[in-house]
């Protein structure tokens, strides 16, 4: 029994199935702002399709947009 691993320690999960992913804290993205030529492309966006096209709220790279499935 000596060389028995303590299981639930911050070391070894006590389930060993599972991913230990779900227990580790990542940082969350960056977030950048846009410049006005970006800005200008969520307006004619939203003015052209109105509610179909969705800018995304906090996106980390690039100006990202969701669109309705039935469009």
């Amino acid at each position: 029994m000596e060389r028995i691993v303590i299981r639930g320690t911050s070391d070894t999960p006590p389930r060993f199935a599972d991913s230990r992913s779900d227990l580790m804290w990542t940082p969350p993205a960056r977030r950048v702002v846009f410049n006005v030529g970006e800005n200008e492309l969520t307006h004619s966006l939203a003015e052209r399709f109105g509610d179909a096209v969705q800018a995304e709220p906090h996106p980390s790279d690039m100006p990202t947009f969701r669109v309705a499935a039935g469009r």
